[in-house]
């Protein structure tokens, strides 16, 4: 288990809770938020921050304000897989693409809700990605990051 207590470990439970209310408040049932969706950026960041808490104090290393950075030392020091690393870090940058792609489909920083895959809006959303017309593997892709993601979380934190 790679979360246990060094004496100010990080409180999992709150954070669930914390996670919870978020999805409640902040996402609309049946669609995917790429921040704040179960497997979103906040998912990954969480676990990243949890891990950087609980081993901080062992490894000086770990202190990373970024994200990337923190995920490439928890790899460094031994506490990710080099499988799991790889998987969070491409959905990382998937997701943060994504996000960007988002805002400039929406003209609004703030609704970053993946469109219906049959809608036009994810047409766009596709070629703005780069993904051009191959809209199937735009949604395989966001299948896939965000199962990882929650994989991951669900392994590590329990």
């Amino acid at each position: 288990e790679y979360i246990h207590n060094t004496g100010a470990s990080f409180d999992v439970a709150a954070m669930r809770a914390m996670r919870e209310r978020q999805r409640r408040h902040l996402v609309t049932a049946g669609t995917f938020n790429a921040k704040f969706s179960a497997g979103g950026v906040v998912d990954l960041e969480y676990l990243v921050q949890a891990m950087q808490i609980n081993h901080g104090s062992s490894y000086e290393g770990l202190r990373h304000a970024n994200t990337r950075e923190a995920m490439q030392a928890l790899r460094t020091v031994g506490l990710l897989s080099d499988s799991d690393f790889e998987k969070m870090y491409a959905a990382d940058q998937f997701l943060k693409l994504l996000i960007n792609a988002l805002r400039m489909v929406r003209g609004n920083a703030r609704d970053l809700t993946v469109p219906p895959a049959e809608s036009e809006e994810f047409a766009f959303l596709a070629r703005r990605l780069r993904y051009y017309s191959n809209v199937e593997k735009l949604a395989s892709d966001l299948v896939r990051h965000s199962q990882n993601v929650r994989e991951i979380n669900k392994r590590m934190l329990g």
